[in-house]
């Protein structure tokens, strides 16, 4: 594999907090949906570069990366090595995902829109 790259929207979670220097004890996070994943094989690898077989790598390794950090899963990176696990893992309090399908009744101000 020459290159992967993953692109999507991440959260953070920064917590505890303490008094000294770095400010966070450890930091959470998680892809908010599914990532986009891109793979770029090289050598004899490039047989993957195939549809079938390309496909069935990504979705095995979007699963794995699914059942591991995408929303409500999260990986934890401690920042301060004395800090407890236990005490700084944070669950999630609940999950929602808000989309706005149609919107009327808006009052477009002069000057913040141009056509």
């Amino acid at each position: 594999v020459k290159s992967v790259k993953l692109s999507g929207r991440m959260s953070f979670l920064l917590c505890p907090l303490t008094e000294v220097l770095p400010v966070v004890s450890a930091i959470q996070y998680s892809f908010i949906n599914i990532p986009d994943l891109e793979l770029d094989f090289t050598g004899l690898a490039q047989v993957a570069d195939f549809t079938i077989i390309d496909k069935t790598i990504r979705k095995m390794i979007l699963d794995i990366l699914s059942g591991m950090m995408v929303l409500p899963n999260r990986m934890l990176f401690k920042m301060d090595l004395a800090n407890d696990y236990l005490k700084t893992y944070q669950p999630p309090l609940g999950i929602v995902n808000v989309t706005a399908v149609r919107g009327r009744g808006f009052v477009i101000e002069r000057g913040v829109i141009t056509d």
